[in-house]
């Protein structure tokens, strides 16, 4: 048996231990010499506190070479240092920005969905509570895509700003 679960998992023998407490796709991984036992909803979770830490390197490094970040603002799609460059855009205009996750779940396949809220006060001290949600695709130990929605007209009214339909037809 330990053989067998050494092939089908590609462990080590020190993970053969662990293996018995987990299913095989949660056993250590090797990745650049170190060892990561992230799950997919670790992996959210470790970026979301490089995000709230405004630590861009750590951000950067949570995404995979060429994986993708977009929300529902304006549908751009970021990719590379853009990623990073975004959320700094997002902590200049609120220096004190944070996402708290509200609920987080592997939807299965490393398809992540989270729940959360934006708090933050820009420099002009209006404050912003913003409710969203995410879909972040997850590869390993790294996010391979993550698509984020959230109401921008709330976000608006919330600036201050007047929002107002208007039709073409």
């Amino acid at each position: 048996m330990q053989s067998l679960l050494l092939q089908i998992c590609n462990a080590t023998h020190l993970q053969v231990y662990i293996a018995v407490r987990r299913r095989c796709s949660e056993i250590l991984t090797k990745r650049g010499g170190e060892i990561n036992t992230m799950n997919a909803v670790q992996v959210v979770q470790q970026a979301n506190k490089a995000y709230n830490a405004h630590d861009a390197d750590a951000l950067a490094a949570a995404y995979a070479e060429g994986a993708t970040y977009s929300d529902s603002r304006d549908g751009q799609v970021f990719t590379g240092e853009r990623i990073a460059n975004y959320a700094k855009a997002v902590w200049a205009a609120y220096p004190d920005a944070s996402v708290e996750l509200i609920t987080v779940a592997d939807t299965g396949g490393g398809l992540v969905a989270a729940q959360w809220v934006l708090r933050g006060t820009t420099p002009t001290g209006r404050t912003v509570s913003l409710p969203g949600a995410s879909f972040t695709q997850v590869e390993g130990d790294t996010i391979r895509s993550e698509q984020t929605y959230f109401d921008r007209q709330d976000l608006l009214e919330q600036l201050g700003l007047k929002v107002r339909a208007t039709y073409r037809q």
